[in-house]
């Protein structure tokens, strides 16, 4: 059989080796294409709020935690750093709820929580002195007070230094003694014509029947048992 030229042979090798390149070269549309479907479905980070931070020190802003409300009774410590004239202990919250200090006249006090009228105080003396540095120390609470009167163990007035239910304040006097009406206990809120009775059944609270009656007592609350 005639042998072909190698000139043909030549040929029909860099044919096939020209079909090979082109099936497994890339292509250049198709990889962008794929580069743009990719970069698509990258996720994009959301803007998440920025948490608010409230100062509890300043007023008017969220407290965190119970705070101690000062009320008329209370005597309070005032410090004014290097300012000793002006520095007072034993300043009473009188029955209007202000106080009186020097170059303040009165401030108003009853309502606010100490570090409050921290703020109050040092503005106003800011008038006066340059850059205050003013601290308000509960030095006596008595606002906070109740009095359970009647038939208890140990009747007379507490002082309430958390949140106290009914059953804590008869708790905190002894309990009910042997002559105790338990069924007919009340409470009393207020003065004057805004005055208040509210009931408690002891045996009806406890036993959960009435659970509503067993509330969080407020300054000044009296609980009578007859």
């Amino acid at each position: 059989m005639p042998k072909r030229p190698v000139a043909c042979r030549s040929l029909v090798a860099g044919a096939v080796l020209l079909a090979a390149f082109l099936w497994f070269a890339p292509q250049p549309g198709l990889a962008q294409t794929k580069k743009t479907a990719n970069k698509s479905k990258t996720p994009v980070a959301k803007s998440t709020p920025r948490a608010v931070k409230y100062d509890s020190q300043r007023p008017g802003t969220h407290q965190r935690g119970p705070v101690y409300i000062i009320g008329p009774g209370d005597k309070l410590e005032i410090v004014v750093w290097r300012e000793q004239e002006l520095t007072r202990r034993g300043v009473l919250v009188r029955p209007d709820g202000r106080i009186s200090m020097p170059l303040t006249d009165d401030i108003l006090a009853a309502g606010l929580t100490p570090m409050q009228l921290k703020y109050r105080i040092t503005k106003v003396l800011s008038h006066y002195i340059e850059a205050p540095q003013v601290y308000v120390i509960l030095d006596k609470p008595v606002h906070f007070s109740f009095s359970v009167l009647g038939n208890v163990v140990r009747p007379g007035t507490l002082m309430m230094s958390e949140p106290t239910d009914v059953l804590q304040a008869l708790a905190m006097v002894g309990g009910f003694n042997e002559w105790a009406d338990k069924d007919d206990v009340v409470i009393m809120r207020g003065i004057g014509p805004n005055r208040k009775i509210m009931p408690f059944d002891y045996e009806e609270v406890i036993e959960g029947e009435k659970p509503e009656q067993n509330i969080i007592l407020k300054p000044g609350d009296i609980i009578i048992v007859p």
